[in-house]
């Protein structure tokens, strides 16, 4: 038998990964008195820039895909695929912003509520006045 603790044990990499990029999108860390670097999106697909969009409204009940983990693995791939595709759902505003800049949806991150898009520099500015936006922070590159 598998504790529930191995279970858990994948999930606690990739969320250590994504506390670790909100410090640093969020300035926190480096030394003190050392001036910081401004933070420069990635460079996706044509030139776009990639920006991690959070939206608003609460991040999903994560209780039945635990369940699904630990009584019925064969489900989690099929559950998990839902929950991504229903994440822009009732978002036509912002699905029609991104169509109409020439932008795109390059990676849905169902559980923390958050997208991230490429779209050209130039409407980086109108993509934070959107409706559904909560916030928009570039996708860094860790090297």
């Amino acid at each position: 038998m598998i504790c529930s603790a191995h279970l858990c044990r994948p999930l606690r990499r990739p969320l250590r990964a994504l506390l670790l990029l909100s410090a640093l999108v969020m300035g926190v860390g480096g030394c003190p008195g050392e001036e910081q670097p401004t933070a420069k999106p990635s460079v996706g697909t044509d030139g776009r820039e990639r920006w991690v969009v959070t939206l608003e409204g609460e991040a999903p009940d994560l209780t039945e895909f635990r369940s699904l983990t630990r009584d019925n693995p064969k489900a989690v791939a099929p559950y998990v695929d839902k929950m991504r595709q229903n994440l822009l759902a009732g978002r036509s505003e912002l699905e029609g912003f991104l169509t109409s800049v020439d932008g795109r949806v390059v990676e849905r991150w169902w559980m923390s509520n958050a997208i991230t898009v490429e779209v050209p520099a130039s409407a980086v500015a109108s993509l934070k006045k959107q409706g559904g936006v909560k916030q928009v922070a570039p996708d860094l590159t860790l090297e």
